[in-house]
């Protein structure tokens, strides 16, 4: 009696797997592009990613089992975000054992292409490939030389790559960016500077406000730096000690809604759908959604059963429906159990 109770409930699940949508034929792999199944195609089938997993057919457009099409990993290794075990081709990557993909070391931080690990913070006159590794440094400057009328274009010819500079009205003076006092007043030594504006000094004169102060919006003083939740009067404090991301709201320094205060030092930028990320916990979506995003290949993307709509991920309709398929075949287990055992009760 049990066998005939265990082949009724076996046929009764394989029929209810095609009846409400479970394909045998869709392989239990995560992807988000066609690129991302390559592994699986070969000269008799091709693989494509479909809702999130690949998807192989034959030539005739026929649903076939997909198989590797030989030991080599499916993902590029080549690339920051790839499975591990990491390739050793680029520099400074390790393999994360909780996600078990390869990313970048600590004091590093992925490029646009995710093709190697950049220094995650960049001083004055280095290379640079984005304003974050400037900031880190110093909170005045960014990566750029373009638009520098300051130099001119024989030099900029010979630059082969941005560099971390200092911002507009502001100058570099032992290694860090100080801000120009009023109207670039002239001088000749820092009494000159002084006796118009405190906390001022003449650097190859012109008047500086001096380190860890910056001039205010209407060019009159020089404001002190303020850290996070320190007292301030301008954003400018904030921003030159704590980043773009910050702003002097009631008298305090403190991240705008877009940015948050991170290892006491920054207002970072929080993650957005496709930004850059090292780890789940990194993707964070604004607003009351739900968190249904994961770190793929170190960019924040839809998790599976999770669809982009309005720059957010919201939950598929497919993914509905399959939860709703699972509903239906856990009924009819359940009722078919309760039935036999009934059954048995009465015999």
């Amino acid at each position: 009696m049990n066998k005939l109770i265990i082949i009724l409930i076996i046929s009764i699940i394989c029929t209810l797997k095609y009846t409400v949508g479970i394909d045998d034929d869709l392989l239990d792999l995560h992807c988000k592009e066609d690129n991302d199944c390559r592994g699986f195609s070969n000269d008799h089938h091709k693989a494509t990613c479909v809702n999130s997993t690949c998807h192989c057919e034959n030539h005739d457009g026929e649903k076939i089992k997909c198989t590797p099409k030989s030991k080599e990993p499916v993902h590029d290794f080549r690339k920051i975000g790839s499975d591990c075990p990491c390739s050793g081709t680029i520099k400074h990557t390790i393999c994360d054992t909780h996600t078990n993909r390869c990313i970048c070391e600590e004091d590093f931080i992925p490029n646009l292409n995710k093709t190697e690990c950049i220094k995650k913070t960049v001083k004055l006159g280095e290379p640079c490939e984005s304003n974050d590794q400037c900031i880190r440094y110093d909170a005045s400057s960014y990566c750029d030389h373009k638009n520098d009328t300051s130099l001119h274009s024989e030099i900029i010819a010979k630059i082969p790559q941005n560099i971390c500079m200092c911002l507009k009205n502001f100058t570099e003076h032992n290694g860090l960016c100080h801000s120009l006092s009023p109207l670039d007043t002239m001088c000749i030594n820092d009494i000159d500077c002084s006796n118009q504006t405190e906390n001022s000094f003449c650097f190859e004169h012109k008047c500086l406000c001096q380190e860890n102060y910056v001039a205010s919006i209407n060019n009159t003083k020089c404001l002190k730096y303020a850290n996070y939740n320190e007292e301030c009067a301008e954003t400018n404090q904030c921003v030159h000690r704590l980043g773009v991301g910050a702003i002097c709201d009631s008298g305090k320094c403190v991240c705008d809604a877009r940015h948050f205060y991170s290892n006491g030092s920054l207002c970072e930028r929080s993650i957005e759908l496709k930004q850059t990320c090292r780890e789940h916990n990194d993707c964070y979506q604004y607003g009351n959604n739900e968190q249904t995003m994961e770190c793929w290949e170190n960019m924040c993307q839809c998790r599976n059963g999770y669809e982009q709509a309005n720059n957010i991920c919201v939950k598929s309709k497919n993914s509905a429906g399959n939860l709703k398929s699972s509903s239906i075949l856990i009924f009819f287990v359940t009722y078919i159990l309760v039935k036999f055992r009934f059954f048995m009760f009465l015999f």
